[in-house]
């Protein structure tokens, strides 16, 4: 799970949009560090959240709690993201 994380094509989008455009090899190398570091993580971060989480739910005996919650709250997300590009258009 964490390998593709890592993997994933929008992590490279904000390396690259993160990091300085006039710069070196050997410029970016801490720069390029950090974001690896950052990513690693994030990842390790949601893989932990998820294990808590799912552990948590199976106790109480209703794992499709943690599918209707995560839906939820891509929804409400996604709302939100687009009630802000009205308003800020």
């Amino acid at each position: 799970m964490l390998i593709t994380t890592l993997l994933n094509p929008k992590a490279m989008v904000f390396a690259f949009l993160l990091l300085p455009l006039h710069a070196g090899l050997f410029e970016l190398l801490p720069w390029i560090a950090v974001i690896a570091l950052q990513i690693v993580t994030a990842g390790a971060a949601w893989v932990t959240l998820g294990v808590m989480l799912g552990r948590g739910v199976r106790r109480l005996g209703r794992p499709e709690i943690v599918t209707r919650t995560g839906a939820v709250t891509l929804v409400a997300m996604t709302g939100l993201i687009w009630l802000q590009t009205f308003w800020n258009a």
